[in-house]
């Protein structure tokens, strides 16, 4: 399967003019070495990649595109005429991440497994599909975690209706995993020719990651508020029916509201990570859903003590369509911010940050519960105060995205160059 060559290269001005403007983007050619030779022995493919449409307007001048070209080379001095191809394998790959997302999260025995599978999505992404592509095959195999944990919840019950059933249900669920597991080690490691300029440069090493990261304010300013959210996420789902309970809501209810929570934002998901492709609009997008998961939250202290079940499933909905949405749509922007950093590096700090964060987020939450004297008895108002302050105080931070630090899209700049490139060699 392969994408189409574009016509237009009218873009060419505006991605020199970003590449030129931006010091960083300059020093990308210090930082990586490309992984293939010259145009001749370079694999030759019958199709180009371009995420041009076909139908753009007149092309820019020829003073705008030798400088489009020599910023190219400043990046990729090797790069000349590159050709890429996708492959349809990488479907077969990305189901297999699904699976195994949804099994590591099905049962805590497996659960330790769950740092490699989170961290591979955006990795995987980066090496199979282009950048049109990348933000919904990154959400169908991350979003797969949560969606894995609760058929847990379904599925475990119904097979150990008492604790007798226990050993047969764990000899089941580890057959499940084994047979879900083997087909892993039939994906490649890689494609045989890259599927975007992108995609052939080499990681910086380790320490010279962490020095990059350490020094890059976007990358902070999205993790923090990344972790905060995640753990809450994790914190509410799991304390949901001690949440609820207390002001006389069923155990049925409160399922119900955690499905609401999950499979609302699946579908939100399913939404907007395809229009984010399109636009590339992610720190439009990041602004737009990081207030409503702050207000969802301030919002959540109040519902329980309505005492309409109406209130918490609509605001669990509201909290879980932007907060599935934010996920594969943050991870993207910080491949793309922290280029050409590895995916996985940014993905691992991510999840296992978000994981931490949720942790401690429930220990924190049992210890504000109120006691048997509280009106209700058992109340877990103060662990919603809690929630509600919290991620109120990591908003600012996504907020000013934009105003500290840098939020060109690199990753997708040096694409866009090498498609421009390889285009108007073609016309002329």
């Amino acid at each position: 399967m392969s994408l189409p060559l574009a016509n237009g290269v009218n873009d060419n001005a505006e991605a020199a003019h970003l590449l030129s403007s931006n010091n960083e983007d300059m020093e990308l050619s210090d930082m990586t070495s490309h992984r293939h030779g010259s145009k001749e022995d370079a694999t030759r493919v019958d199709t180009r990649y371009t995420d041009q449409s076909e139908n753009e307007g007149p092309s820019s001048s020829g003073a705008d595109r030798q400088e489009m070209e020599n910023d190219v080379a400043m990046i990729n001095p090797s790069a000349s005429t590159p050709e890429y191809r996708v492959y349809g394998i990488r479907w077969f790959g990305l189901i297999q991440l699904v699976l195994l997302n949804i099994i590591v999260s099905w049962d805590i025995l497996i659960g330790l497994a769950q740092p490699f599978v989170l961290s591979a999505p955006t990795h995987y992404s980066d090496l199979w599909f282009t950048p049109q592509g990348r933000v919904s095959a990154t959400a169908i195999m991350s979003l797969a975690n949560p969606l894995g944990g609760a058929l847990g919840q379904l599925i475990n019950p119904a097979l150990a209706t008492n604790s007798s059933q226990i050993p047969s249900m764990t000899l089941y669920v580890a057959i499940i995993s084994t047979a879900i597991s083997l087909p892993s080690f039939l994906v490649p490691a890689k494609p045989r020719t890259p599927v975007s300029a992108s995609s052939t440069y080499d990681v910086p090493t380790l320490r010279e990651t962490i020095h990059l990261l350490s020094t890059n304010p976007t990358f902070w300013l999205l993790v923090i508020p990344y972790w905060t959210y995640v753990g809450f996420f994790n914190s509410i789902s799991s304390l949901l029916t001690q949440i609820l309970t207390p002001y006389g809501f069923s155990e049925t209810e409160s399922g119900i509201a955690g499905a609401v929570l999950i499979l609302v934002g699946l579908l939100s998901a399913a939404i907007t990570s395809p229009i984010v492709d399109r636009t590339k609009r992610y720190l439009h997008f990041i602004k737009l859903l990081t207030p409503i998961i702050a207000l969802s939250y301030l919002a959540f202290v109040w519902a329980p003590g309505t005492r309409s079940i109406a209130a918490p499933y609509v605001i669990l909905a509201v909290l879980g369509g932007a907060s599935f949405s934010l996920v594969p749509n943050a991870l993207e922007f910080l491949v793309e911010v922290t280029f050409p950093i590895g995916p996985e590096a940014t993905s691992t700090i991510c999840w296992s940050g978000g994981q931490l964060f949720g942790g401690v987020f429930i220990l924190i939450s049992d210890a504000l519960k109120a006691d048997k004297d509280a009106s209700p008895p058992f109340t877990m108002s103060r662990a919603l105060i809690f929630q509600a302050i919290v991620a109120a105080a990591a908003l600012p931070c996504a907020m000013i995205l934009g105003c500290v630090g840098n939020v060109g899209s690199k990753r997708l700049q040096v694409d866009k160059a090498s498609a421009s490139s390889a285009t108007r060699d073609e016309v002329e």
